[in-house]
């Protein structure tokens, strides 16, 4: 074969070897590529997976808060009644108070007039007395 054959099928045997290494480099950069890629997908679903599972747990925990507020709110209202029904009562018993202060203020100036006209009576009693007291004396002097 001549140098120039020999140069040809060296050529083509080059050309062919570096296809098939282009080629071999080619799928294991795809197999490599893809399988960081699905190695990323796993580790991206794992981290989803991981948030929506907290993510049910803190919807839990909130419903389980809401619950709370909702038996808290409750009794607040039963509380806010009976405060309520104390107010009404404290408001009564303050009214009646006030009568009954009333009713101490118009009975004590009643006790002071009383008092006055005892002590008008009982001075009137004893100038009578003094009266009687003289006359008794005169007519025992007079015999």
């Amino acid at each position: 074969m001549s140098n120039g054959y020999k140069n040809f099928y060296a050529f083509r045997l080059v050309a062919a070897l570096m296809t098939l290494v282009m080629l071999f480099t080619s799928v294991s950069f795809h197999a490599y590529a893809a399988r960081n890629f699905q190695a990323e997908i796993d580790a991206y679903e794992a981290k989803i997976k991981a948030a929506n599972s907290k993510k049910s747990d803190q919807e839990k925990t909130a419903d389980e808060l809401q619950n709370d507020i909702t038996l808290l709110q409750e009794q607040v209202d039963v509380y806010q009644e009976k405060i309520d029904s104390l107010n009404a009562e404290i408001n009564e018993k303050n009214a009646q108070i006030a009568q009954f202060e009333s009713e101490i203020t118009a009975l004590e100036n009643e006790i002071n007039e009383t008092n006055a006209k005892i002590d008008e009576t009982n001075k009137q009693i004893d100038d009578t007395y003094e009266i009687i007291k003289e006359r008794m004396r005169a007519s025992y002097m007079a015999g």
